[in-house]
């Protein structure tokens, strides 16, 4: 049974979508250094799409909404951008 779901359209209007389940995904990364010399991977997760069930491309293809988040890791930075690790307190 579709799962529907309200959501903003890109002119901001809330109108009717459809949650379409994930099959299958590969989540790649992007690897980027910067000019301060950190090296930071990037890797974006797919958390939700929602098919809008009223609105469709120029071309005729479905549009959809994508829920997702990004999450950066540091693979290396310079030592003069570091500071000592904070120390925990042990409970």
């Amino acid at each position: 049974m579709p799962r529907k779901r309200k959501i903003l359209d890109p002119q901001g209007n809330l109108v009717d979508g459809t949650l379409i389940d994930i099959d299958e995904s590969t989540e790649r990364f992007s690897d980027v250094k910067l000019a301060d010399g950190t090296h930071i991977r990037v890797r974006t997760v797919i958390q939700e799409i929602i098919r809008f069930d009223t609105l469709w491309a120029d071309n005729g293809e479905p549009m959809y909404n994508v829920k997702s988040a990004t999450l950066p890791t540091v693979v290396e930075a310079p030592e003069v951008l570091k500071k000592p690790p904070t120390k925990r307190k042990d409970n």
